[in-house]
């Protein structure tokens, strides 16, 4: 990508339209951009990215606050950059939100960003984003990348080389893409920690699905359930148990289905035989029902047909009316035709009053129209000559408007005159007070180039401080690490000492729950017991003398067993039964939480005692508190020490600082004063020649305003000539005037001339198609009158045909006919459906009799009272058993799942135990947290292989910079194992060999070691964004540090930059730069306001 035309206009310090050929710069080598402070040299750069991204090249700029406030309101702020990319080029204009003046009323309004980028063939790209989007695609570079590769920004250089590991990674990663490593180690340390916690709830499920066994209290493996609910038993005996017992019931459970498919058959006939008997009652019932109401029926049938009878009679009536109505329904027609006559009638009449009165008001109308005609004809022969006295006046005219533009013209010539005369006053005054200024600056600038060099006398004395000051950090850093580490373990200590307290009450609680299991347990099998014991007196009270026992079959009961006055109920031993294993599970979960909080506390003491050995010479659990304290006491007395040294070592650089400051500012005002100097003596130059220009047109003047005054005024001074034009011109005036007046009475009278032309033959053809009219009208009086006549004839031929006045009383006569005929009709439906209702309601009956005789006739009898207490038996014996399965079912499906939830949990942790335990290994090797290893994560491990490259890179510029003394080094060892590391930066001193930090490095050398590591970074990116080659680079400030030599080292490594068609841009306002690089852009301040900016070389 090259840069080729770039226009701004409105654009920062750029008030006006500026246009920057850049083709001019040529195709390779360096180029300076320098001027005044703050005349906009980075805003070049800025409108370059700005046109690229719709962003400025620095972070510190907004592209809302580009307007420039030096603009014109209705000058439009936008930036346009031809560019080429390959051999083709492309053209992207942009503007930015601004507030412009309102096209409609007063006020502003905001004027929205815009954006379009043209492609070689003509094809526009118009919204910002998609604008953005093809841009990014044509140069291969997004926004951050180009400005890290190609565009150095101001203040940037030192971000690279003083950044921390954390700082580092954070702009790789940006770069670089490495974010999917870093997601890659949070995703291992959250599947870690979401199977520890995986493990310890299938652990906790295998135990709570073996604790819900639900077995009888006889069984003769009870006790060893009871030890395996509450976990004493090994897994596998465990399911052993569980598949025993399951077998157990299936078979119980066989037993009593069989048994209670049997009852159920019996039940069934026993429900079959009583359903008989009930239904055979319900059909007699129903006989005697149907016989009784078709006796009921017989009166209501007789009513029928005897109104039937009656309607049928009236059949003569209905006929006559239906006759009177088809005649009738025949002339209703006519009345239609009768109306519509008497309506056209009326209509008639209206159009023949309307017609007379139109063609009264037309013969009015024609003789208006006659007089004023008549009227216009003699006005237009009176105006006949109104043309050429019009022309006759306009020949005048022409004549004093040449005679005013001479006078004019004098009067001009003699006003340059006079002003010419006072620019060369004014302009004599401006040259001595030029002069003074020049021996004014000449004078200062002395006394500051003496105050120079005596700061930079002073500034020698601290050449080190920042490597002394540097020192300290490293050294405070370290103490601060270590104190931190020791309050950390401190509070480690204290949380340990809970977490012992929390072991004993939790072992507490787990032997007061084991009691309390037990007692409870105790409980209920002293009652399971007496219940037992007392079933025998339960069966004895159910005997009856003469009833076989149910044990025995004796039907005799000599000495039946007694209850006890205090037995316990079947509910009293299922509520300690139910208590004994809330019980147990209580304490199986205080078991649980004892064991898991004593793990944690060993694993607690062993990292413990592990940490407080690197501060600690002999650590000890029992004196942890104390030794820790004693390290931190230590750690803050250095801490002290090291903050006084860095107190005063901090104002030793604030004093340098202070001076670097002073230096910078002196230097900036001799060079501004050198300047200044230069402007004056051009400015002298200048003024001495205009001056010369002024005087020569002076004489010309005076030469050609003599002749004038010779002429129209027959000779006088120039200083009379003025008053003399002045009246002249005044008389002449007054003439036009008068003469105006006269053109324009004579333009009025040819104007109504002209009218009266075109309104006298329109007036005429009026009149022509008035009488017209006239005649039209005159024919239509008498058609309706002719029309009225025919209609009255029409309407009493009607009225004599036809039997009613009016449709009215027609219509009212046939309605009256209808409901007449209607209900004649419906009294002869409604009979004939009474009786047919009737007649088949009786029909229906005669069936129903002869249908329910047949069913009772021959039915057998049935005991139903002896039926209904056999099917009480069953039901009992039913219900009986039901229960019984159901408990066995309850067990069996409470049983099966336990027994498939345990064994596939337990499956399911191993599994987990497994995964968990490489996937624990795979997280902490690649989160950097491996004991005794150093803390360096996976993405600083790939970031670390393009550190290098971006190293070996810069290395190559930063030893021509430096002359060959430095090299940098990316630090291998880490200064401990506790903090991340593997970004850090040294420096190798090839002078002395030794190897130290990177911030001890002096200014100057800081600023070469950072533009070589961000150079080293454009190339690396630019490597790795593709293959992507740029034809432009620029870089921003830094130049002032260095020394005459690291200077001209800095340029060197700069210029070889530009081998391979490559432009390097530098912005800087360090002097010795203009006379070292030819091609420049100069940037100055106008005094109006704004900036402007030159290309030269």
């Amino acid at each position: 990508m090259r840069p080729l035309k770039l226009t701004l206009s409105a654009f920062g310090p750029y008030s006006k339209c500026t246009v920057l050929e850049l083709e001019r710069l040529g195709r390779r080598g360096l180029y300076l951009i320098t001027g005044d402070t703050g005349a906009g040299k980075t805003t070049i750069f800025d409108a370059i990215t700005y046109a690229l991204y719709g962003e400025p090249s620095g972070e510190n700029r907004d592209a809302s606050m580009l307007r420039s406030k030096y603009a014109d309101p209705d000058t439009p702020t936008f930036v346009e950059l031809v560019f080429s990319c390959g051999p083709q080029r492309y053209t992207v204009r942009r503007s930015p939100d601004y507030e412009r003046p309102a096209k409609r009323g007063g006020g502003t309004t905001l004027q929205r960003a815009e954006a379009q980028l043209t492609y070689p063939d003509g094809r526009p790209v118009t919204k910002t984003r998609e604008v953005t989007a093809a841009v990014t695609e044509i140069i291969g570079l997004n926004r951050d990348q180009f400005t890290r590769i190609a565009m150095i920004a101001q203040g940037d250089f030192l971000k690279l080389l003083l950044a921390t590991t954390d700082e580092r990674k954070a702009i790789f990663r940006q770069l670089f893409q490495t974010g999917y490593y870093q997601l890659l180690q949070d995703n291992l340390k959250l599947e870690a920690s979401g199977l520890r916690e995986d493990c310890e709830q299938a652990r906790a499920s295998v135990k709570q699905y073996i604790s819900g066994l639900l077995y009888p209290e006889d069984d003769l493996k009870a006790p060893l359930l009871r030890q395996a609910m509450e976990g004493a038993l090994p897994f596998q005996e465990t399911v052993l148990l569980m598949e025993e017992l399951l077998e157990q019931d299936r078979k119980k459970d066989d037993q009593l289905a069989q048994e209670l498919s049997g009852v159920d058959r019996k039940l069934e006939e026993v429900n079959t035989r009583i359903g008989q008997a009930a239904e055979l009652e319900k059909t007699r019932n129903s006989l005697r029902q149907a016989r009784q109401e078709r006796a009921a029926l017989e009166p209501e049938l007789a009513r029928c047909r005897a109104l039937l009878a009656k309607a049928e009679e009236d059949a003569p009536r209905r006929q006559a009316v239906e006759q009177a109505l088809s005649a009738l329904e025949t002339e209703l027609p006519r009345y239609e035709e009768l109306t519509q006559a008497r309506s056209e009638l009326g209509q008639t009449e209206k159009l023949k009053t309307k017609a007379e009165q139109q063609l009264e008001a037309l013969r009015q109308e024609k003789s208006t129209l006659t007089a004023s005609l008549t009227q216009q004809k003699e006005a237009r022969a009176a105006l006949s000559g109104a043309g050429e006295a019009r022309e006759k006046l306009r020949q005048e005219d022409d004549a004093l408007r040449r005679r005013q533009e001479t006078f004019q013209q004098a009067e001009d010539d003699l006003a340059r005159w006079r002003d010419c005369l006072e620019e060369i006053r004014q302009a004599e005054k401006g040259y001595q007070a030029l002069r003074q200024q020049q021996q004014e600056t000449k004078l200062l600038s002395e006394k500051t180039h003496a105050a120079l060099q005596e700061k930079k006398d002073s500034l020698t004395l601290h050449a080190n401080d920042e490597a002394q000051r540097e020192k300290i950090l490293n050294q405070r850093a370290q103490t601060l690490d270590r104190k931190a580490d020791v309050e950390r373990l401190h509070t480690a200590a204290a949380s340990y000492q809970t977490l012992c307290r929390q072991v004993e009450e939790a072992q507490d609680a787990y032997r007061a729950a084991s009691r309390t299991a037990g007692q409870k347990d105790q409980i209920y099998r002293a009652l399971h017991q007496a219940f037992l014991d007392e079933q025998a007196g339960i069966l004895a009270a159910t005997l009856e003398e003469g009833q076989p026992c149910p044990v025995c079959g004796s039907p005799t009961h000599p000495h039946p067993a007694q209850l006890s006055s205090h037995a316990p109920t079947k509910e009293d031993v299922d509520q300690a039964r139910q208590e004994a294993e809330r019980a147990q599970q209580a304490a199986n979960a205080a078991s649980v939480r004892a064991g898991s909080l004593n793990s944690t506390a060993e694993d607690r003491a062993a990292q413990l005692l592990d940490q407080m050995a690197q501060y600690v010479e002999h650590p000890a659990l029992e004196t942890a508190a104390d030794q820790l304290d004693q390290a931190r006491q230590q750690a803050e007395t250095a801490l002290s020490l090291l903050d006084a040294q860095l107190q005063e070592i901090q104002k030793a650089i604030a004093e340098k600082q202070h001076l670097t400051r002073e230096i910078q500012q002196l230097e900036e005002k001799a060079q501004s004063l050198s300047q200044s100097l230069e402007r004056i003596q051009e400015q002298i130059s200048q003024a001495e020649g205009a001056q010369g220009q002024r005087k020569g047109q002076l004489f010309q003047l005076e030469e050609k305003l003599n002749a004038q005054v010779e002429t129209l005024l027959g000779g006088c001074m120039l200083e009379e000539a003025a008053d003399v034009l002045t009246a002249r011109r005044c008389q002449l005036d007054l003439d036009r005037v008068m003469l105006d007046r006269s053109i324009a009475q004579a333009e009025e009278q040819l104007s109504h001339r002209n009218a009266l032309d075109e309104a006298i033959p329109t007036a005429e053809e009026t009149l022509r198609k008035l009488e017209e009219t006239i005649s039209h009208h005159r024919e239509e009086v008498v058609g309706s009158q002719s029309r009225r006549e025919a209609l009255q004839s029409q309407i009493a031929r009607l009225e004599g045909q036809l039997t009613y006045p009016n449709a009215q009383q027609a219509t009212a006569r046939r309605d009256a006919l209808l409901a007449e005929k209607e209900q004649g009709a419906k009294a002869l439906q409604n009979a004939q459906d009474a009786f047919n209702a009737c007649q088949n309601a009786a029909a229906t009956l005669d069936g129903t009799i002869t249908k329910l005789s047949g069913l009772t006739e021959g039915a057998a009898p049935i005991d139903l009272s002896a039926e209904t207490v056999r099917r009480q038996d069953l039901v009992e014996r039913q219900a009986t058993l039901r229960k019984a399965r159901q408990q066995v079912q309850t067990r069996l499906a409470a049983n099966t799942a336990a027994h498939k939830n345990s064994t596939e949990k337990a499956a399911h942790l191993s599994a987990l135990e497994e995964r968990l335990q490489w996937v624990a290994a795979l997280s902490d090797t690649a989160n950097g947290k491996l004991a005794g290893k150093e803390k360096i994560m996976l993405e600083t491990y790939i970031q670390m292989t393009f550190f290098d490259r971006i190293i070996r890179r810069a290395n190559l510029r930063f030893l021509v910079m430096s002359g060959g003394q430095y090299e940098l080094k990316r630090r291998t060892a880490a200064g401990n194992n506790r903090s991340q590391s593997g970004l850090e930066l040294d420096v190798i001193d090839h002078y002395n060999g030794s190897e130290r930090s990177v911030k001890s490095l002096s200014g100057g050398e800081s600023f070469m070691a950072s533009l070589s590591l961000a150079l080293g970074l454009s190339d690396e990116v630019q490597s790795s964004a593709g293959g992507i080659r740029l034809e432009a680079m620029f870089v921003d400030e830094g130049f002032g540090s260095l020394d005459e030599e690291a200077l001209q080292q800095a340029i060197q490594a700069l210029a070889r930059l530009t081998e391979g068609d490559r432009l390097v841009g530098i912005i800087s306002h360090v002097s010795e730069l203009k006379s070292r690089i030819d091609k420049q852009i100069v940037v100055t301040k106008d005094r109006q306001g704004g900036s402007k900016v030159e290309i030269q070389g």
